[in-house]
This record gives structure tokens, C-alpha cells and sequence, in this order.
């Protein structure tokens, strides 16, 4: 039931940000922007040669990520969490991130071509290498069975990948 109404959330949040008539290089986003790292208004006064960051649009599905790992979850909920990062993301962008975990989270937190983020840059989940961890500490494997479809594994709290006690969304 939860995992049904996460997806539909996910689902509308992110049919409503593309269908709003925003045009992907304007800069009045609403709310939910913030810059990478700095003011939007220092920006404007720097010279054309400064390299400046892109403002980074946080869907709403982000707030989704005060959940994963809470004590009110367990490790299959949190991997129902991520799968709804999954979904607005390729609402957004038509496809799933690919490469490997820390390129993921990149995708995740902003770094793709519309500078959309599903995850908080600074969410505690990951890692100073930029990984994302499950509830053990441990970096998620992610394995791409298509464009749309990505198999999300938690080595679980052995931290071994493959084991018996890994965590595994079930479809």
C-alpha cells in the first residue's frame, strides 16, 4: 500500500513539474531551488569569465528522503524510497541515471543535464565519496536491467553483497 502511493506521488509530482510550462533555462524557479554554492543574487555580478555553478531545482520527491533510513523504516521501505527517486527522475529526464554508485547520487543530487535533484545534496545517506549508503553504512549496488528499470541491492547488515541477508525490492 505504501509503496503504491509513494509511486503515485512520485508519479503526479513529477508529471506536474514537466507539464508547468517551465522552460528549463529560465532562472525564476519556484521555491525549491537553491544554488549549488552561492547566492543566485552574487551570480549576477560576476564577470562574464567567473565560472559560476548551476542553480540545482529540487523535486518534490526529495522530501521523500527525510524518510529513507528514519527508525520508522526498514531496509525494504528504504529501497521503496529510492525507487521513487528512480520514478521522478525518469519523469524528468525520459531515462534512469547510469554508471556507478557515487555517478548515481551525482545524477541524483543535481548534476544531469536539467539540474533537477530527487536526493538533498547534503542528505546523510551519502557518503564523503559522494555514494549512496543504506541504513548499514553501506554503498547500494545499483545494476541497470534496462533505460527504465534499475535493480537496487543493500548488502544488508553483514555488508556483503549476495548474501542471505541483503535487502532487495521485490516486484
Amino acid at each position: 500500500m505504501r509503496r503504491g502511493l509513494i509511486a503515485a506521488t512520485v508519479c503526479l509530482a513529477a508529471v506536474a513539474f514537466i507539464w508547468d510550462g517551465r522552460d528549463s533555462s529560465r532562472t525564476d524557479f519556484p521555491q525549491h531551488t537553491k544554488p549549488v554554492s552561492e547566492d543566485v543574487s552574487t551570480r549576477s555580478n560576476a564577470s562574464p569569465d567567473q565560472d559560476t555553478e548551476p542553480s540545482i531545482t529540487l523535486l518534490p520527491v526529495s522530501e521523500e528522503a527525510d524518510a529513507l533510513h528514519s527508525p520508522e523504516t526498514d531496509g525494504e521501505e528504504d529501497l521503496q524510497i529510492i525507487e521513487s527517486f528512480f520514478l521522478a527522475y525518469q519523469q524528468a529526464l525520459g531515462e534512469n541515471p547510469t554508471g556507478e554508485n557515487d555517478e548515481i547520487t551525482a545524477a541524483f543530487t543535481g548534476s544531469n543535464p536539467k539540474g533537477v535533484a530527487v536526493l538533498p545534496g547534503n542528505h546523510s545517506s551519502i557518503s564523503p565519496d559522494g555514494e549512496l549508503l543504506d541504513r548499514w553504512g553501506n554503498p547500494y549496488h545499483f545494476h541497470s536491467i534496462s533505460a527504465r528499470i534499475m535493480e537496487v541491492r543493500s548488502p544488508g547488515p553483514d555488508g556483503t553483497l549476495w548474501s542471505d541477508d541483503d535487502v532487495i525490492l521485490e516486484d
